[in-house]
C-alpha cells in the first residue's frame, strides 16, 4: 500500500498490510519558491497591507456552511481593524455564483477591500492569513507557510455518524501531519463570528505566535 501522508502508514502496520510513504504531488507541484510579493502585485495589493484569505470550500455544502460565519467575521474585524485586506478565491464559475450570492447575502460585495479571484494558489502564496476549510488546501498553505485557522462543519448527522466510526484527535493537515495541535481549528458549533474574530485578532496583534506553530511541523 502506497500512502501520502507519513501518518496513515500506521493504520496499515496495525494490519500487517506491506506500507511505505511516497508523498503527495503537490509538494512537487508547488516547489520551493514563494512568489508573496509577485502574486501580491498581480492582485493589486501593496506590499504593507494585512491580506486575509478567506476558503469556505470547494463544494456547495461546504460553502453553504462555511461562506456566512466567514464573511461576517471578515465585516466584524474589519471594523475593528480598517485597512485589511480580504482575498477570496473561487474553484470553478458554480462556486463564484454561489460565493457572490452569499457575499450579498452578508451585504457586501466585490471591491479593493474584498476580491474574488479565481486562483487558490495566487490568494495563499498573497496572504499573511488564511482562514479555511479542512482539505487539501491546508497541505498548500503548509507548503508555504501561511499561518491558518482551519474550520471544519458538516451536517448534523453526517458529523455525529462520522465522528463515532473515524477516531482521529485533529481533522486538520497541518495537525496530524505534527501529531499535536500547532494549527488553530474550529470543529462544528465551534466554527462561530466569534471565534474567527478572535482568532483573526490574535493574528494581527501576535503574528509571530502563529509563525512560530508553523515551525513545529
Amino acid at each position: 500500500m502506497l500512502t501520502l501522508f507519513p501518518f496513515e502508514t500506521e493504520i496499515y502496520k496495525q494490519h500487517s498490510v506491506p506500507v511505505a510513504c511516497v508523498g503527495h504531488p503537490l509538494a512537487d507541484q508547488i516547489g520551493l519558491e514563494d512568489y508573496k510579493s509577485a502574486n501580491r502585485a498581480d492582485l493589486g495589493i501593496a506590499k504593507n497591507e494585512p491580506v486575509i484569505v478567506l476558503m469556505p470550500g470547494s463544494r456547495a455544502g461546504e460553502i453553504k456552511r462555511l461562506a456566512p460565519t466567514f464573511f461576517e467575521a471578515a465585516i466584524s474585524s474589519l471594523c475593528k481593524h480598517s485597512g485589511l485586506r480580504f482575498v477570496i478565491p473561487f474553484s470553478g464559475i458554480e462556486a463564484k455564483a454561489q460565493i457572490s450570492n452569499l457575499m450579498r447575502s452578508a451585504n457586501f460585495f466585490e471591491s479593493e477591500q474584498f476580491q474574488l479571484i479565481d486562483n487558490s494558489h495566487k490568494a495563499i502564496s498573497a496572504a499573511d492569513l488564511v482562514v479555511m476549510a479542512s482539505g487539501t488546501a491546508t497541505l498548500e498553505g503548509l507548503l508555504l507557510r501561511r499561518p491558518m485557522i482551519i474550520c471544519y462543519k458538516l451536517a448534523p448527522i453526517t458529523y455525529a455518524i462520522g465522528s463515532r466510526l473515524l477516531k482521529i484527535p485533529y481533522v486538520g493537515l497541518p495537525n496530524l501531519l505534527a501529531g499535536q495541535k500547532l494549527i488553530p481549528e474550529y470543529l462544528q458549533k465551534e466554527v462561530s463570528v466569534n471565534n474567527l474574530v478572535a482568532e483573526i485578532d490574535r493574528f494581527i496583534k501576535e503574528p509571530e505566535s502563529f509563525n512560530q506553530a508553523l515551525k513545529g511541523i
